[in-house]
């Protein structure tokens, strides 16, 4: 998005980049949650082993200061690209048909792919998927685009009323189908690839 071209030091610095590194940070502790150092915990009468750095559980008080700021990320996203979208009228932005392009792809097509691939994968054994792992799998893929697309276009100043539109679109597309990718869903898991 920078316009730059890849070299080895942007990988790098990809790589080393916060989020990247609390990610990889973040799967490796869930990962190892058994084999790590063990808290005794009672609630309601029942005692449970729990890995020391399971703050839900452990410090309470602090994981709700950390889930209240959670989720003030997404209402945050939104206004910037709200603030964004306040460029142009709404009717541009409904008649832009890259953004309806692109929205019909993530929430209509991307969603019939991920279905494929899930249906073959249990068909051939190569990965024996459930029926809820495969809904799972498929409307995750069929909601809207992600937010932090937009604040990368924005912060590189590179089509960011484009971005912002697309997820305008593609939100105001996913909540029209996807309670049709539920019912669809239901219907796949009744296929007897997933008995």
């Amino acid at each position: 998005m920078s316009g730059e071209q890849l070299r080895g030091e942007h990988i790098k610095k990809m790589l080393v980049n916060p989020i990247v590194i609390a990610t990889f940070l973040g799967l490796i502790l869930w990962v190892s949650q058994n084999w790590m150092p063990q808290i005794s915990i009672s609630t309601a009468g029942k005692t449970s082993q729990v890995p020391f750095y399971r703050l839900d559980v452990t410090v309470p008080w602090l994981f709700a200061w950390m889930k209240l700021l959670a989720g003030l990320a997404s209402p945050l996203a939104g206004l910037a690209i709200e603030a964004n979208l306040a460029q142009m009228p709404f009717t541009d932005a409904i008649k832009n048909h890259t953004a309806w392009y692109y929205s019909f792809n993530k929430v209509i097509i991307v969603p019939i792919i991920m279905a494929a691939i899930a249906i073959l994968a249990n068909t051939t054994h190569i990965l024996p998927v459930d029926q809820v792992a495969m809904a799972t799998m498929v409307i995750m893929m069929a909601t809207p685009v992600a937010t932090v697309a937009v604040n990368y276009a924005m912060a590189f100043n590179h089509q960011s009323l484009l971005a912002a539109n697309t997820s305008l679109i593609s939100t105001i597309s996913a909540t029209v189908v996807l309670p049709l990718w539920i019912i669809i869903v239901q219907l796949l898991g009744e296929l007897p690839v997933f008995k």
